[in-house]
């Protein structure tokens, strides 16, 4: 993939039965000189994907014909569309069990709308930004995010072994650290910054940066603390713990990546 000067990708495929959903994504890219096609169905854009061998899809997450899941899952499974960057767009907000069944089928990143435009182009950048870094340190395995899954550390780094497999005793131990500061989180809500928990979250991410943990292993330690913690919250707590829980994820995936700047 060549990107173009400000380092996005040089052509775009936007899938999406809304017009004006395609409108502004495509006005967006294009102001930052991208050559963006779209389509409104799965299968018109299937076809396009194999035409025009885009860089990088825009995949909306409910098509009229299928679910954009489910067609992300047939491009990462044909070796002929494996290496397409996709990214999934949902129009609602997505819980993450629904954000880590989108990186299951293959998926590269998951956006919902409404969008900030800066995060949107920001996003965009950095996975074009990793896909090129693994070209150049690893030029000797395809820099696939789906499809056949390389090997060594590559795999670690595009989320092909995950800790939850590789490391099934040090995976059920972050869960528990977790779990134990998303408690404490709901209940101190509303001490943040600074709070214990956030010094709690701190201390996990050496550990988990030794291991290589990815965005998507961090969903999953997430997605199974919060399976244990939810039901033991009140019906008036509801609201709390998905807060708390979202602030938590996002300050664990900052302070990570973060890491990962720092060390690289």
């Amino acid at each position: 993939m060549t990107p173009v000067a400000d380092g996005l990708p040089k052509k775009v495929l936007v899938i999406d039965d809304d017009p004006d959903n395609r409108t502004v994504i495509r006005t967006l890219l294009e102001q930052h000189g991208c050559e963006v096609a779209s389509a409104d169905d799965a299968a018109r854009g299937r076809r396009m994907i194999v035409e025009e061998r885009p860089d990088l899809v825009l995949l909306d997450v409910v098509l009229p014909d299928t679910l954009g899941t489910e067609l992300c899952a047939d491009l990462k499974s044909d070796d002929t569309t494996s290496e397409t960057l996709v990214i999934l767009v949902s129009g609602n907000r997505i819980s993450p069990e629904e954000q880590a069944h989108g990186l299951d089928v293959g998926a590269d990143d998951y956006i919902s709308r409404p969008f900030d435009a800066v995060e949107f182009i920001a996003r965009v950048r950095a996975l074009v930004r990793l896909r090129d870094s693994l070209v150049r340190r690893y030029p000797s395995e395809r820099p696939t995010f789906g499809g056949n899954p390389p090997v060594g550390e590559t795999a670690r780094i595009l989320d092909q072994q995950r800790l939850r497999d590789g490391y099934p005793a040090e995976f059920a131990e972050f869960v528990e650290r977790y779990a134990a500061v998303l408690s404490e989180a709901i209940k101190n809500a509303g001490r943040r910054p600074g709070d214990r928990a956030t010094e709690r979250i701190r201390d996990m991410v050496s550990d988990l940066a030794f291991l290589r943990a990815s965005a998507r292993d961090i969903l999953d330690i997430h997605t199974m603390a919060l399976t244990g913690v939810a039901p033991l919250a009140s019906a008036r707590r509801a609201a709390v713990v998905r807060e708390e829980s979202r602030v938590l994820l996002l300050e664990l995936m900052g302070y990570l990546m973060n890491d990962y700047r720092l060390r690289s």
